[in-house]
């Protein structure tokens, strides 16, 4: 048990460790609960399993210490002990790497979140989780501020550039609350922003879809995932360029929204947002030594290994410049120089 289990671990494991076929779900009256253990307070795994066969029930109680994280310079363990019902001593297990995350409101920074580090399908993932409770006030403040509700934007900014996958996660009261209140989610890694409306999220459609109520938001996960391609992936798209006359000046960037939820059996549930209403923003570096004349167009990579273009503008910022890429989808993107000539033209004014 530590920070990065979740209700599917335990029940699992509680399965695997069940007997003659029984029936293994989460209580519904006393469901999976975590509180996450930092470096300054222990943290802790509760609630109830129900046991069901031939019709007769049994019920085991779940309560576990997650022990304080490491302070910062006293290497690692932070494994956790038992309690309740549970059996044995204490155990030291390794951690997942965790940082603290500067979360952006209007301009200005608050620590409002925590990144760690995992692996995930052979890639290192990096997911940052936001504290709810810090992120609501911010979110009355920055209303309070800008009573004219415009220009409102909360930029999450990913520090580890070299994971494969950058996760963010929301919980759905809170996308709720941006969205009533015409927020702009900013999700910046590196070279890379995602820009999505709160709106676009569709926190209503995703609930429906989960079968979650409207006063039970809070057990919504939005989950954002911004993913560099393979490179066998990025070769395909590459020549699938190439073929058409044009070069990718920008490594091949899968984006995905996807609404999870976790019922009372332990199952979780997902609903992929992947169709906006409105344009959504892709903001992406061009490379240093690139001229910018040379961008021809933001791209997006079709199921079946061609490409669209979509509307594309470039423009300077802090002496760096930008490809900002619009569309009404989620898959994946790049920005393309096209060096096709035609003959007739090369020597024309038209040129």
């Amino acid at each position: 048990i530590n920070n990065a289990t979740e209700a599917d671990n335990i029940l699992a494991a509680a399965v695997a460790a069940s007997l003659h076929g029984a029936t293994v779900a989460w209580d519904e009256a006393e469901r999976f609960s975590k509180i996450s253990a930092t470096s300054s307070a222990q943290g802790s795994v509760t609630g109830k399993l129900r046991l069901t066969l031939n019709s007769e029930n049994a019920v085991i109680s779940i309560s576990r210490v997650i022990e304080k994280l490491p302070s910062p310079g006293t290497g690692s363990g932070g494994g956790s002990s038992s309690g309740g019902s549970s059996s044995g001593g204490s155990t030291s297990e390794p951690t997942q790497q965790e940082d603290a995350v500067k979360v952006i409101v209007n301009g200005k920074e608050h620590n409002a979140g925590k990144e760690t580090t995992a692996v995930e399908g052979g890639k290192t993932a990096v997911t940052i989780e936001l504290n709810n409770k810090v992120i609501e006030s911010k979110i009355d403040e920055a209303i309070r501020n800008n009573p004219n509700g415009t220009g409102n934007v909360i930029m999450v900014p990913v520090a580890d550039t070299k994971a494969g996958i950058a996760k963010v996660e929301l919980t759905g009261d809170i996308v709720r609350r941006l969205e009533s209140n015409a927020f702009d989610v900013s999700i910046k890694r590196g070279d890379i922003e995602y820009v999505i409306p709160a709106e676009e999220f569709t926190i209503n459609k995703a609930a429906e879809n989960l079968g979650v109520a409207e006063n039970d938001f809070q057990d919504i996960r939005i989950e954002v995932r911004v993913e560099k391609l393979d490179e066998k992936t990025s070769e395909e798209y590459r020549k699938a360029a190439r073929a058409n006359g044009a070069d990718l000046i920008f490594s091949p960037v899968s984006f995905e929204i996807v609404a999870k939820t976790t019922d009372k059996y332990g199952k979780t549930k997902d609903f992929t947002i992947s169709k906006f209403s409105n344009y959504v923003e892709r903001i992406m570096e061009i490379p240093a030594g690139i001229d910018k004349n040379r961008i021809t167009t933001g791209i997006v990579f079709n199921s079946d290994g061609t490409y669209s273009h979509v509307p594309t503008s470039v423009f300077e910022k802090d002496g760096r410049w930008y490809a900002r890429v619009n569309s009404l989808t989620n898959s994946d993107y790049s920005v393309i120089y096209n060096a096709v000539t035609v003959e007739s033209a090369e020597k024309h004014w038209a040129k």
